[in-house]
């Protein structure tokens, strides 16, 4: 594996770590996938298809990292479950057409922690 396929690795694996910080199961599975596509890679002898495979891989680390926000069921109740979910600086906030404006969400159920930016519907908070 080249330099830069092993600055990505490491970075994939910080991206995991972090994204999924505490959920042991799920961080296990996202690592086993990582490794399961590098080595799938391997045998790529072509620097424009190496190119194309790291610029995928520095794309999926960014989307886990600006798109995947935890969330904890914070209530006993099956039929009314009540989440807090982890909102940071490094998350987009629907800065795309294509993403729901979280306006839009029903978010009564849902705790902000840390810096709110945006007036959230239903609630004091602010997001």
């Amino acid at each position: 594996m080249n330099e830069s396929g092993v600055k990505l690795y490491r970075e994939l694996l910080r991206a995991i770590n972090l994204v999924f910080k505490n959920d042991l199961s799920v961080i296990k599975a996202a690592k086993i996938k990582v490794r399961s596509a590098f080595e799938s890679n391997r045998s790529l002898l072509d620097k424009q298809d190496i190119e194309q495979q790291i610029v995928f891989g520095r794309e999926v680390a960014r989307f886990l990292l600006k798109n995947i926000a935890q969330g904890v069921n914070m209530s006993s109740f099956a039929s009314n479950p009540t989440y807090l979910v982890k909102i940071e600086q490094r998350h987009e906030m629907a800065d795309n057409d294509a993403t729901p404006s979280l306006l839009d969400a029903k978010l009564e159920h849902i705790q902000p922690i840390g810096p709110c930016k945006v007036k959230c519907s239903g609630c004091s908070c602010t997001f």
